[in-house]
């Protein structure tokens, strides 16, 4: 089609209010119809899309992209599935954080070397995997 894209790619999760769910089973393939009106005599009629149904009675099938709706997209992560992992790692580097300083926050009695060390080696491995959940969201492993 002219102008513009498909809203849909292949393994977006549809619904179709007869068929149920499925998942988009090929590249789509835009559709013109006739009009006899116009100087190319086609226009666009939107973008067939083979459909692989949930169903296991009915067989994979071609739908205009205008009876469907996107569920999802293996794409787009969701927000709250990364922000769950985000704060996984960022309230355990916190914990670690507040241990190094409850260790390190008295001068008398003085605290004990091997106790701050083993906090900060905590605290360092903590800071070191949100460091990396940093490095996957700039190179896009998150997708």
């Amino acid at each position: 089609m002219t102008g513009s894209n498909c809203p849909f790619k292949k393994g977006d999760r549809i619904e179709h209010k007869l068929f149920g769910y499925g998942i988009v089973d090929e590249v789509s393939v835009a559709a013109v119809g006739p009009d006899l009106r116009s100087k190319s005599g086609v226009y666009d009629a939107g973008w067939r899309i083979t459909v692989k149904w949930d169903d296991p009675t009915r067989t994979a099938g071609s739908v205009m992209h205008q009876a469907l709706r996107k569920i999802s997209s293996p794409d787009s992560q969701p927000f709250a599935d990364w922000n769950r992992q985000w704060q996984i790692l960022h309230l355990a580097w916190l914990a670690a954080r507040q241990e190094v300083e409850k260790v390190s926050s008295s001068f008398r009695p003085v605290p004990e070397q091997k106790t701050l060390a083993d906090a900060r080696e905590v605290e360092r491995i903590a800071f070191e995997a949100m460091q990396r959940f940093w490095e996957e969201e700039e190179t896009g492993n998150h997708l």
